[in-house]
């Protein structure tokens, strides 16, 4: 869901690291000295706690260079030794801390926007149904000269108890064995079936998404290119995440004079349901970021354009 108030551009560069820092997170070791950051993946011998922080780990004896982001040694082997040191260390755990903290965030401006956007619709609607509720008043209502007089009804009376012959049998608890569930087979009960149903629903859902992406009423942008290139919101992507280097040299080919590729993203958009409140109406208004795990997201890869500036 694009964020109110956040540039469209800083957007797609914060889901953009999200995505990535889902994908591949990182892990930050100190130890005698030598302060690294490490692909997760790359770790050996793992074992995490209860909250999944590693708590175990040995570096590979052989990896690719990418799996090894940093790597800085340090004099001192403890922090409180040296501040300098100690504040390279700080440094270092910021920037691997913030990046993992980019995806919660987002997630958290997420719900609050939805929330926002729920209680915007609550409201117009009962704003509406109050103004239909209102009444028409044709004449205007005169005092009333006297007090009416209050009509005394009879008093109510408690009906009377049923004849005894008209008592059925007495009401019986059921037996303990018989309130007990009744349980089936691991994977073949209705809650097997019911996962299963939502999960192919939402396979279906995401595979109409992207269906409406180039053919629904609401199209993402227009169609600049050939390989499925579109126009959106001043970039050009393409459904679905392909390599970031040849999608860059492909939009570039569709550019007039003047215009380059800036930066290459990996995103991922949905369509919304209804308009939302900052909806003008054009049809890539529908469209929004969102998070890889949000219902009906589709990927797509995505190059912001930068125009050139001659002196």
């Amino acid at each position: 869901m694009t964020t109110p108030g956040l540039p469209f551009e800083r957007e797609v560069r914060l889901r953009a690291l999200a995505d990535r820092a889902s994908r591949n997170p990182f892990f930050l070791s100190d130890c005698q000295g030598s302060l690294e950051i490490w692909r997760e993946a790359a770790l050996e011998h793992v074992q995490r706690d209860g909250t999944g922080t590693i708590t175990m780990w040995s570096t590979p004896s052989s990896y690719k260079v990418t799996d090894q982001v940093l790597e800085i040694d340090l004099e001192t082997w403890d922090p409180g030794e040296d501040p300098t040191e100690d504040q390279i260390r700080q440094n270092i755990a910021d920037l691997a801390t913030g990046r993992e903290a980019v995806p919660e965030l987002l997630d958290l401006v997420d719900r609050l926007t939805t929330e926002r956007d729920a209680l915007r619709g609550l409201l117009t609607a009962a704003g509406n149904h109050a103004d239909e509720e209102m009444p028409v008043l044709t004449e205007p209502v005169g005092p009333l000269s006297a007090p009416p007089t209050p009509v005394l009804s009879e008093p109510v009376r408690r009906p009377s108890a049923p004849p005894a012959s008209v008592l059925s049998e007495p009401v019986r608890r059921p037996s303990a064995q018989s309130a007990r569930p009744v349980l089936s087979e691991p994977g073949t009960g209705s809650g097997a079936v019911y996962t299963a149903m939502l999960g192919a629903a939402e396979l279906h859902a995401t595979q109409q998404t992207w269906y409406a992406a180039e053919h629904g009423p609401h199209p993402l942008g227009d169609a600049a290119g050939p390989g499925g290139l579109r126009t959106w919101r001043g970039t050009l992507l393409r459904l679905g995440h392909h390599d970031l280097w040849a999608h860059a040299k492909d939009a570039a080919e569709q550019l007039p004079p003047g215009q380059d590729v800036h930066e290459m993203h990996h995103v991922h958009v949905r369509l919304r349901p209804e308009p939302s409140a900052d909806d003008t109406g054009s049809p890539s208004d529908r469209w929004t970021l969102c998070a890889r795990t949000a219902p009906g997201a589709v990927p797509v890869t995505l190059a912001t354009i930068h125009t050139l500036e001659y002196s």
